[in-house]
């Protein structure tokens, strides 16, 4: 069964001379469990397809659904609530409240759904990604690869089906991008997630299931393990 479907999604920012078509009649499934990389070069549409497969933006034309639902046929607050409770997004730049432990950035996507804490969940993820004695720290004493580590855990802490990454690794080193991308394929798959990344290094794209270039807003199968 396909958690991820699109069809016919295009997206145009701007008008006349500054008109820039940012995806163009994409299409695809991605059933359950999978783990997808879309590559491309900056400015290809990668960016712009991962933030409407993820209800984070608007499609000119197109229908995108997620488990069978239509995300863009639901009210905006529906749509909301539905992102927030079915999603969990991981970002190149961390994203983490600075003033706030590593445990308190973990748990706030059940704060905000007004959650309770699985805690036998929440053990088993931190000890997975290995930040189980830096729950107590602050983003500031942590180092990178472990503040994505954080990242990762608050994307996975309300058992989402869908992550959706962009550019995880890529304020990383190659082996601490490597490792971190590894724990990230370990952890959705503890949790049956499945796995939306974009990237622009092959080396990490590689470590994909399939793989799906995109160049100048049209998408090409590159390739499956």
């Amino acid at each position: 069964m396909s958690i991820l479907s699109c069809r016919h999604v295009s997206r145009v920012y701007g008008q006349g001379e500054a008109r820039v078509t940012a995806l163009s009649d994409a299409t695809f499934d991605i059933p359950e469990g999978q783990f997808t990389v879309f590559t491309g070069p900056s400015g290809s549409g990668k960016s712009t397809l991962l933030h409407l497969c993820g209800g984070l933006d608007l499609p000119d034309e197109g229908q995108i659904l997620i488990g069978g639902e239509d995300l863009y046929g639901m009210p905006e607050k529906r749509r909301a609530v539905f992102r927030r409770r079915t999603f969990g997004f991981v970002f190149q730049a961390f994203n983490l409240m600075p003033v706030l432990t590593a445990e308190e950035n973990i748990l706030m996507p059940l704060l905000l759904d007004k959650r309770r804490k699985d805690e036998a969940w929440f053990q088993e993820l931190t000890c997975l990604l290995g930040i189980s004695d830096r729950l107590k720290h602050l983003p500031g004493q942590l180092s990178g690869g472990q503040q994505q580590r954080v990242a990762i855990a608050r994307a996975l802490i309300a058992k989402p089906r869908v992550i959706f990454a962009d550019e995880p690794t890529g304020n990383l080193d190659t082996d601490t991008g490597t490792e971190v991308l590894s724990l990230l394929r370990s952890s959705s798959r503890a949790l049956g997630s499945t796995v939306v990344m974009i990237t622009h290094d092959p080396g990490i794209a590689a470590l994909a299931e399939r793989r799906i270039h995109i160049v100048n807003g049209r998408l090409k199968e590159d390739g499956a393990e």
